[in-house]
């Protein structure tokens, strides 16, 4: 399975795993250097090891709100919420991110716990309140982490959202919708998550190098 960046990674000597099923990459040769550049500067990942869900229609948000452990109907607009997708005998299907955009929901989530999710929004959201979709090859994700991830999305965007975590920020970048949300997913370093149609990570990913990501 090929992604849109493949050529990229491989230039830069990926190694390459798997997640769900789905290439992911594991480290660029020096695994104890990319982690100082997270610690030390700003890192830059491609997303692969997650997964995105778009649910849209009737009533997206009750429809999420009824299957997970956090509010996201009381949740701020500009605040995505972390939680837990449980069945009705509250066994764990994946922890995940739920962000309201416009009409629709936005789901992130491991890429493991795909298959299990998608299986149980199948019997659990009735289409005449919300419809869904595997937006996983629609929209992608871009991280970058570390202390001077800021500044550098602040060179990249022209502004710098001051971000807590799962909060998020609408931007644009070549004319593209921009999702850009706060996480401390890298040891508790600073970052951001970028989402974006997939059609303009290499050029993103190219935009971040230059603007001083590693």
């Amino acid at each position: 399975m090929s992604t849109p960046l493949r050529l990229v990674q491989d230039a830069l000597g990926a190694v390459w795993g798997e997640a769900g099923g789905h290439p992911v990459v594991r480290h660029y040769g020096d695994s104890p250097a990319e982690y100082q550049v997270v610690r030390t500067a700003a890192g830059l990942a491609d997303r692969l090891d997650r997964a995105r869900i778009r649910l849209w229609g009737k009533d997206p948000v009750r429809m999420v709100q009824g299957l997970i452990t956090n509010d996201l109907a009381g949740a701020s607009p500009e605040r995505g919420v972390y939680a837990a997708l449980l069945t009705p005998k509250g066994r764990t299907l994946a922890e995940l991110r739920a962000f309201r955009r416009e009409s629709e929901v936005l789901l992130d989530l491991p890429r493991e716990a795909l298959a299990g999710t998608t299986e149980h929004l199948r019997k659990f959201v009735p289409p005449m309140f919300a419809r869904w979709a595997d937006a996983s090859d629609e929209v992608g994700c871009l991280g970058v982490y570390g202390p001077r991830s800021s500044q550098m999305l602040g060179s990249l965007l022209g502004e710098t959202p001051a971000l807590e975590e799962d909060e998020r920020h609408d931007a644009t970048w070549a004319d593209q919708p921009l999702l850009v949300v706060g996480t401390r997913d890298a040891g508790g370093e600073d970052g951001y998550d970028l989402f974006a149609p997939v059609s303009v990570l290499p050029g993103l990913w190219d935009a971040l190098l230059a603007a001083g990501a590693k």
